[in-house]
């Protein structure tokens, strides 16, 4: 399969993980909460999908450090849902895990810097 294609689905994935975590953290309960769970479980599985189909197309090594901290970023994302179900966090500080993971792997994939 063509790379942008694989690209295409990921910055799909991205944007309904986002927008999962928009729905979750708005304060929704019920069948709004259940449908973003499964938009933040659809999401995490295309962007993991698409995300290795990536790294076979372009030939990067598995054990490069800015992809296993991408695979460990895309970890924290997976762990959010339980914070927002449980509110373990404060709102503020969820918001702003958010922001700078997705920052830091959006930086790690652009740059590749390790």
């Amino acid at each position: 399969m063509d790379p942008l294609v694989y690209k295409l689905i990921h910055i799909i994935g991205i944007t309904l993980l986002f927008l999962s975590f928009g729905a979750m953290l708005g304060g929704g309960s019920g069948k709004s909460y259940k449908m973003a769970a499964m938009g933040h479980g659809i999401a995490l599985l295309l962007i993991l999908v698409s995300g290795f189909g990536m790294q076979a197309k372009y030939g990067y090594p598995l054990g490069s450090g800015w992809l296993i901290t991408k695979i460990a970023i895309w970890a924290v994302f997976g762990a959010v849902i339980v914070f927002a179900k449980r509110r373990a966090f404060p709102l503020p500080g969820l918001v702003a895990l958010l922001l700078i993971a997705g920052g830091a792997a959006a930086w790690l994939g652009l740059m590749k810097p390790f």
